[in-house]
This record gives structure tokens, sequence and C-alpha cells, in this order.
């Protein structure tokens, strides 16, 4: 299983003002490039169904999460319904540290292809890191993206 953890600090966004900010998921696409298209619908225990296309490599990356909100806190956590990630979980978590807002997402993911997964995953977590970095830097344009070290995520 990969692991992938990106922390950015915001100089100028407030911590409730960058928590709002990632919970509306239907503006992802106009963010960001490389996200392609996210449909969400509520569900019944006041958390979202969240169905995402992203850019992978020259084609498209699909799945489907179950996103739970916890607005006290800050954090959005998601749990993979299906797609090509045979595991997805993680969350997003904003605080606030010496008066900096800081914007911490971790995943964890498995695409499930045991034969192929020297070769897939290690490109899938190139992707994901890429495509949040441009999440983040769409959503927040004082975004400051601590470097990544993908010995720390179970990379090469």
């Amino acid at each position: 299983m990969r692991h992938v953890r990106i922390t950015a600090g915001l100089t100028a966004t407030d911590s409730q003002v960058a928590y709002n900010t990632l919970r509306e998921f239907d503006n992802f696409v106009k963010l960001s490039d490389a996200v392609r298209e996210v449909k969400t619908t509520p569900s019944k225990d006041g958390g979202v169904e969240s169905h995402w296309e992203v850019n992978f490599r020259d084609g498209i990356l699909k799945w489907s999460e179950f996103d739970e909100f916890d607005d006290q806190n800050l954090r959005i956590s998601f749990t993979g319904l299906g797609g090509d990630f045979e595991h997805l979980s993680g969350q997003w978590q904003v605080t606030t540290q010496t008066g900096l807002t800081v914007v911490d997402f971790a995943a964890h993911f498995d695409m499930g292809i045991a034969s192929l997964r020297h070769i897939i995953e290690p490109v899938a977590e190139r992707t994901l890191i890429e495509n949040v970095h441009s999440i983040v830097q769409g959503m927040f344009h004082d975004a400051r993206i601590e470097p990544t070290d993908t010995r720390l995520q179970g990379g090469a």
C-alpha cells in the first residue's frame, strides 16, 4: 500500500476559509487543471458520495468515495467506494500553527494489481502528488507546499 502526504502553509488564508473551500468539491474542476470532473451526492448521514475523474498520464483515473465532514475539527475524511483503486482512504486536515494556516492531505491507496504494482503504483503516487499540488495551488494562491519525501510514503 502506498502512502502520500502533502502539507501546505497558507500565509494569507484563514483556516475556516481554507476548510470551506476544500469542502466544495464541485469547484475543484474550476480551480485545478488536474481535475476533469467531480459529481457529488449528499448522503442521509450528512456526508457526501463523490465521483472523481482526474488526469492520469495520458488517460483518466476514476473513482468514487464517501466523504465525511468534521466541521468542528476542520477535517474531511474519505473512503473509496469503487473505481480504479482497490483501496483508497485518507483525509484533508486544516489547522492553525503559529499564525499560519496549514492544509495537510494524506492518502493511502492500493491499485490492486499485484503483478504490476512496481510499475503502476509509483506512477499513480507521482500523479496523485502532482494533482494535489495543482489543486492546492489553484485554490490558494498563497500556498507554500512543503517538499514531498516519497521515502516516507512507501515510494522508491
